[in-house]
């Protein structure tokens, strides 16, 4: 049966307390997993569902990055995205990322909280358009929440007290997440757990060899 789609209209793209928190744990297992990269200068970078474009500005900051794609349909979040790249120069693209028809490849094709919105073929295909954009030799790098007891708990107790908005979102056991990445040519570098004791999240990176 298929689920009700998250209404992304419901979601907050200001930097609450609780915000700034979960983003911060996220960076710090983005800069974990990149550790066993070998990412050179004058790379470019490609987002997809980048929300307020959080982590493709944290990579500027710590590589040289001659190019930023950030793909996302809400409009207010590429707006939020814009205001914090102020003058960086970034391509900002408002559609829908599984219609998405663009040329190019790029060094490293990275998203976090976005797959775990599509199920069966759709989850194929959205991780399909990742691996695509990936040249060969470079990178991708997925967070997406796994189902831990922790989540579990954190999840109902959200749904009972009506704060879940994510109506769509399965959470994905990594074992499954690496074998349909690696049947594209690419290889698993390296892997981290976050948020172990809340709503729990495993991020891959993996490196296209083929």
């Amino acid at each position: 049966m298929a689920l009700v789609k998250t209404d992304w209209n419901k979601y907050s793209f200001k930097d609450s307390f609780i915000t700034k928190l979960f983003l911060k744990s996220v960076w710090n297992g983005y800069k974990k997993l990149l550790n066993k990269s070998n990412l050179n200068n004058d790379i470019k970078i490609m987002e997809l569902g980048s929300g307020t474009g959080y982590n493709s500005y944290n990579l500027t900051q710590e590589y040289k990055v001659s190019k930023v794609t950030l793909v996302d349909s809400n409009k207010g979040a590429l707006v939020a995205s814009k205001k914090r790249f102020k003058k960086y120069k970034v391509e900002l693209i408002n559609d829908d990322v599984m219609n998405l028809k663009k040329e190019g490849k790029y060094d490293l094709v990275h998203s976090q909280g976005l797959i775990e919105h599509f199920q069966g073929n759709n989850l194929n295909k959205i991780i399909s358009i990742h691996t695509n954009y990936v040249k060969k030799g470079g990178y991708l790098l997925l967070f997406y929440p796994t189902p831990t007891k922790t989540y579990k708990v954190i999840r109902k107790v959200a749904e009972l007290l009506k704060l879940w908005i994510f109506s769509d979102e399965v959470p994905l056991k990594s074992d499954y997440v690496k074998n349909l990445v690696e049947k594209k040519g690419f290889r698993l570098v390296n892997s981290t757990r976050i948020l172990k004791h809340t709503i729990t999240e495993d991020g891959l990176l993996f490196k296209k060899i083929s």
